[in-house]
């Protein structure tokens, strides 16, 4: 419900205040409206791909991916959202290729990424790195944010006490990220 209400709130405030408002507070509240609305979007996205997922309706569909191909394109759609947290984002994933299914992996780097970002300090760092494991691929988003105690580790994919914890910018989210990511990486 909170990005609806911030969404809501700022663009009532321009509807009802723009005559008021000075070049600089429209332009800030254009950027809070616009960034509430992807987090809104990212959230519908998340919460229509879990329940494709839960009903069987994701088709899995594995081919050639080259994994800092995609890091790459996730990385530059999530580069603004870090910038302004003036967080670094650094892609060293080398040009190792997987079959996976690219929808999938795409969705998991990017919840990934956008977690790192939430829970990472301002002038904070996020590099994805991935090392072949014999026939397999591991990558590795590592940040230098807040971290989780060990009660959260112990929940984390726990549908039944999924609970979101505020970023380190208040950024809300709802747990369904993590666990559509545990979906989609065990159906690999």
């Amino acid at each position: 419900k909170s990005p609806f209400t911030s969404l809501l709130g700022m663009s009532q405030l321009m509807a009802t205040m723009s005559y008021n408002l000075n070049p600089e507070q429209f332009s800030d509240y254009a950027k809070s409206i616009y960034q509430s609305g992807q987090r809104l979007f990212e959230l519908l996205e998340n919460l229509l791909e879990w329940s494709r997922s839960q009903m069987d309706q994701v088709t899995f569909e594995p081919e050639a991916q080259d994994i800092s191909a995609l890091v790459q394109r996730n990385v530059e759609l999530l580069h603004q959202v870090a910038e302004q947290k003036g967080i670094g984002l650094v892609n060293e994933a080398p040009g190792v290729f997987i079959n996976a299914d690219h929808h999938m992996l795409d969705t998991v780097i990017r919840n990934l990424l956008s977690n790192a970002i939430k829970f990472t300090e301002e002038s904070g760092s996020i590099t994805v790195t991935a090392a072949e494991k014999g026939d397999r691929v591991e990558i590795a988003v590592v940040d230098s944010g807040i971290g989780m105690a060990p009660e959260q580790i112990d929940n984390l994919f726990k549908i039944d006490s999924t609970q979101s914890t505020k970023g380190t910018k208040g950024e809300s989210g709802t747990g369904l990220g993590l666990l559509l990511c545990k979906d989609f990486v065990d159906r690999h």
